[in-house]
């Protein structure tokens, strides 16, 4: 049978490896190429605290353990390091975020606190916040990751076409279809009651400053991730709930970013401002993903907001289930 999916991100590329695992033939879409478009800007911040009171996420244990077995089948494809940092630190700028990041670090066995001086001593003296160092979040390279998880597809016997589908007709071909376009849903009516809101987010990139590499990835009310093989950093993201663009906007982005960036990282008050990106997110009333059946043979997957890494795996495996169902239904029907 074969199957069309419509988004290359995080999500499409997901759950094409899962359908390929059963012996599908599947057939992915989307016109911005391989990691589509959100997904290859993502901060690439991959832990179970997100929040802004760093709580162990609802499924956040499930999430990652399938992220993790992605990473591991896309690092396969490639001999260059998806994974660019290990250790992310959450800053307690404020008296209760201490006491909350304090009580997480006893609470959680993969958590510990660090003082102020030894967080100075381990980032060589720019950063001089206690906090919160999650010793299991990973920082990842999210183009190569995508990347290499496609790598990985195509050897399963996977097709990818770089074109925009305007409308079901002309996917008729396809047994299903796999709807993976995050904030930016195709105008099918099925599919027009998917209660998401898009939220811009934008990021800047920066020349590293002149001095020694960090040993993790900084997250406060911004975040900061380092590329030492390029000598960059990158800094994010906005939340723009209300947007006249979805194209960057170098402007907005340094008047949102800039002030809590540098609070975050203060050797960036010198640092060059190298580009400026941006995507749609596909935010949700509850915050969690959707996943589901809209009549027929199609089926979506969005709402991942800013926790796609954290949870794409997972619930790209849970629509293949449902997928399966249906199809396997459909067999036996028709014999």
């Amino acid at each position: 049978m074969n199957i069309a999916i419509l988004g290359a991100g995080f999500c499409g590329v997901a759950l094409a490896w899962n359908l390929l695992q059963h012996g599908y033939k599947v057939t992915v879409f989307d016109p911005n190429g391989i990691g589509g478009e959100a997904s290859k800007i993502a901060a690439g911040l991959l832990h179970k605290y997100t929040g802004p009171h760093a709580k162990l996420n609802r499924l956040g244990i499930e999430g990652e353990a399938a992220t993790l077995e992605l990473l591991e089948s896309a690092q396969k494809t490639t001999v260059e390091p998806i994974v660019l940092a290990k250790g992310i630190f959450r800053i307690g700028y404020t008296k209760e975020k201490r006491e909350e990041y304090h009580y997480r670090a006893q609470l959680y066995s993969d958590c510990e606190w660090l003082e102020a001086a030894n967080t100075s001593l381990l980032t060589h003296h720019t950063v001089n916040h206690p906090g919160l160092l999650i010793n299991t979040g990973l920082t990842i390279d999210c183009i190569k990751y995508i990347s290499g998880l496609w790598q990985a597809c195509m050897r399963k016997g996977g097709v990818f076409i770089e074109e925009k589908i305007y409308s079901l007709d002309e996917l008729r071909n396809f047994q299903a279809i796999g709807i993976a376009t995050g904030a930016k849903l195709p105008p099918f009516k099925e599919l027009g009651q998917i209660p998401i809101k898009p939220v811009k987010g934008q990021l800047l990139e920066f020349s590293w400053p002149d001095l020694p590499a960090l040993p993790f990835s900084l997250n406060a009310d911004a975040y900061l991730t380092m590329k030492v093989h390029t000598h960059t950093c990158i800094g994010g993201a906005t939340f723009e709930k209300e947007f006249a663009s979805s194209t960057p906007d170098t402007e907005i982005a340094k008047e949102l970013l800039l002030p809590k960036l540098i609070k975050l990282f203060p050797p960036l008050a010198k640092a060059k401002i190298l580009d400026c990106q941006a995507g749609l997110r596909a935010s949700t009333l509850d915050h969690l993903p959707i996943i589901g059946h809209y009549g027929q043979n199609l089926f979506a997957i969005t709402g991942m907001g800013s926790k796609g890494l954290l949870y794409h795996a997972l619930y790209a495996k849970k629509l293949c289930g449902l997928m399966l169902d249906f199809l396997q239904a459909r067999s036996f029907a028709n014999k």
